[in-house]
């Protein structure tokens, strides 16, 4: 049997017998999530409406409901959802701002899940974005841009979760103002797929 001669030579090897066993296992965890692979979760809208919207000279306001149908299309892997931050634009001017309550999506076949974000626009300042947007509302139809960033935590059986961040951009989504309630605008149909890229 072999034997440490001296303290500070038994120190050195168990500290590199634990560095190497701990390095193992963190290549293996990678290993196994490489060979995983987890899709990132489908994001769509399904519904956005305008309400107390008014456009005048340089000032803007709107309050923005924007539904949301977010869905798992992993098999095997779970996903949660946070740190939601949405914003409702015209082009790339931010016109609001607002958020979504965390949430957890199971396996494909039932990770499907309906959320809703809200946000207020409001004040002056707003430069030209009022003049071009003002046109296309009084032709009765807006074209908005929705971007999303969120944190995904997907978890697989035993192994440590695997976290990432993701930006989403959903884009020509054409909300219809009629001219009886110039105030009041809604989705003309519902939005095809967004488009999701990890960050991290």
């Amino acid at each position: 049997m072999g034997r440490c001669y001296g303290a500070g030579s038994c120190v050195r090897v168990v500290t590199c017998v634990i560095l190497v066993c701990f390095a193992g296992l963190m290549l293996s965890i990678g290993i196994a999530w490489h060979v995983i692979e987890p899709h990132e979760p489908g994001f769509r809208v399904r519904s956005l409406s305008v309400s107390n919207f008014s456009v005048s000279d340089s000032e803007l306001e709107g309050k923005y409901d924007v539904g949301l149908t977010i869905r798992n299309p992993n098999k095997k892997v779970q996903a949660s959802l946070d740190r939601f931050k949405l914003w409702v634009c015209y082009d790339e001017a931010q016109l609001a701002e607002g958020g979504v309550e965390p949430i957890h999506l199971d396996l494909e076949k039932m990770g499907e899940k309906d959320v809703v974000g809200s946000g207020w626009s409001s004040g002056s300042g707003w430069g030209e974005v009022v003049g071009d947007l003002g046109k296309e509302w009084r032709k009765e139809v807006v074209k908005l841009n929705v971007k999303i960033q969120v944190g995904v935590k997907y978890e697989y059986g035993i192994l440590p979760s695997r976290e990432r961040v993701l930006h989403v951009y959903c884009g020509d989504l054409r909300v219809f103002f009629s001219a009886k309630s110039k105030h009041t605008g809604k989705l003309l149909s519902v939005g095809g797929g967004c488009h999701a890229t990890s960050i991290s």
